[in-house]
C-alpha cells in the first residue's frame, strides 16, 4: 500500500510539473470528425426540440456550401420522418418496420453528407444487409442479420456497410460479416440493464466520467474516472485493451481511471490531434446514451465492438423483416421476458438512435430542451 502511494504522489508530481490541462472541445471524443463542420453548426452542443425541422435546416446549409442535390436530401428526411411518426403510432409489432425505412431514409442522408455527397441521386442504394431464414420453432439465439458490401461497384451502395464504416465499425473484406441478433441485444447500451435483468447475467458496461485533457510538450492526454471500480473490473477491462490506472490517496482510498495518450504533430493542439486521439479511444471501445441532458459515456468488456448506432439499426431491420414476412411468427420467437426487452428496445432506442446519429454526422451533441417529455433509458 505504501509503495502504491508514493508512486501516486510521484506521478502526481510530475503531472503538476509538466501537464497543462486543456479545453475538452470538437465534441470530444464521442462525436469529433477529422474535417471541418463550422458551416453546419458551430456550437458542440445544442438543444433541439423538433430533429427534423434541424435536418432540414442542416441539409440546406450543406447544399449552400457544396452544391448538393437539395430536393433529393430533402425528400429524403420527409420520408424518414412520416415514417418514423406512423411508428411511434403504430401497435408495438407494426412499428420495427416503419422505424427501419425511416432510418433506412435518413442514413441515406448522412453518408451523403459525410461523403461530401460523392453519391447524390443517380447511385443505386441497397440495403446492404439481410436476414438469416426464420422459420417456426427457431430460437431467437439463434437467429442473425448478414452485412454486406458492395466494394468495386461504382454505382451500388450498400446503405448498411457505408453506415457501419463511416460510424467506426471495422467491417471485414469481403464484407460478409454475420452479427447475432442476442448478442447485439446484450450490446445495446440503452437496454442493456433490462437485457441483464431478463436473462439473469452480469453487466458488462462500466461507466466513465469526468473528463480531462492535458498537454505535455508534444504528448496530448486524456484521464476519464472509472465508476464503481474494483481490482476485478479492472482487471477485465485491462484484458480488453484499455489502460486502467489506480491511483491511492493519503487516507487510502483507490479511484481508477482510463488514461490514453498520443503524440501530436507539434506542440500545439489542433482539430486533427484531437480527432486522432478520439479515434484512438474509440478504437479501444466507448459506447454511450443520452438522458436528454447530456451522454453517459461507458467502456466495456463485451466482446461484440460494434458502434451503438450501427446496433439500433442492424436490430431494427431484423425485427421489421419478421413484422415483414414473418408476422405470425413474433410471439413465437420470443418469451415473456424478451417481449419485454423488445418493448424496451422500441420505445427508447429510436430516439437514442436519431440524437446520437445526428451528432455524429454534425460534430454536435445534440440534446433536448429542459420541458421536452421524452423516454431516455
Amino acid at each position: 500500500m505504501r509503495k502504491k502511494f508514493l508512486q501516486s504522489i510521484s506521478r502526481k508530481k510530475k503531472q503538476n510539473n509538466y501537464m497543462k490541462e486543456i479545453p475538452v472541445k470538437y465534441a470530444f471524443p464521442l462525436f469529433t470528425k477529422h474535417n471541418s463542420t463550422n458551416y453546419l453548426i458551430k456550437n458542440d452542443h445544442i438543444r433541439v426540440s423538433d430533429i427534423w425541422a434541424f435536418w432540414q435546416y442542416i441539409i440546406r446549409r450543406y447544399v449552400k456550401k457544396y452544391a448538393g442535390e437539395k430536393d433529393f436530401l430533402l425528400t429524403l428526411i420527409e420520408q424518414a420522418q412520416y415514417f418514423y411518426e406512423a411508428a411511434e403510432a403504430a401497435p408495438i409489432k407494426s412499428q420495427p418496420l416503419l422505424y427501419y425505412y425511416s432510418f433506412l431514409n435518413l442514413v441515406k442522408v448522412v453518408i451523403n453528407v459525410n461523403t461530401l455527397n460523392i453519391y447524390g441521386s443517380t447511385k443505386e442504394y441497397f440495403h446492404g444487409i439481410e436476414s438469416c431464414s426464420i422459420h417456426k420453432g427457431d430460437k431467437l439465439k439463434d437467429l442473425y442479420v448478414e452485412i454486406q458490401g458492395l466494394i468495386g461497384s461504382r454505382t451500388k451502395i450498400s446503405v448498411a456497410y457505408q453506415f457501419m464504416t463511416q460510424m467506426g465499425d471495422i467491417l471485414p473484406i469481403p464484407p460478409k460479416y454475420k452479427l447475432n441478433v442476442v448478442d447485439m441485444l446484450r450490446s445495446c447500451i440503452g437496454i442493456h440493464r433490462t437485457y441483464c435483468e431478463t436473462n439473469n447475467s452480469n453487466e458488462t458496461y462500466v461507466q466513465v466520467g469526468d473528463l480531462h485533457l492535458f498537454k505535455d510538450g508534444e504528448r496530448l492526454y486524456s484521464k476519464y474516472k472509472v465508476q464503481k471500480c474494483t481490482p476485478q473490473i479492472q482487471a477485465g477491462l485491462i484484458s480488453k485493451g484499455y489502460n486502467i490506472i489506480e491511483d491511492t490517496d493519503v487516507f487510502g482510498v483507490t479511484t481508477y481511471y482510463w488514461e490514453e495518450d498520443m503524440f501530436m504533430l507539434g506542440y500545439k493542439p489542433t482539430k486533427f490531434d484531437y480527432y486522432m486521439l478520439a479515434k484512438q479511444l474509440n478504437k479501444k471501445g466507448i459506447w454511450y446514451f443520452t438522458d436528454g441532458d447530456r451522454y453517459k459515456t461507458f467502456i466495456s468488456t463485451d466482446p461484440l465492438h460494434i458502434s451503438t448506432e450501427s446496433i439500433i439499426y442492424c436490430l431494427m431491420f431484423f425485427f421489421g423483416s419478421i413484422t415483414r414476412y414473418h408476422p405470425y411468427l413474433f410471439d413465437s420467437l420470443l418469451t415473456d421476458q424478451q417481449m419485454w426487452l423488445i418493448s424496451e428496445f422500441l420505445k427508447t432506442q429510436p430516439k437514442q438512435f436519431l440524437h446520437a446519429v445526428t451528432s455524429r454526422t454534425i460534430e454536435c451533441a445534440i440534446l433536448k430542451p429542459n420541458t421536452a417529455n421524452l423516454i431516455f433509458r
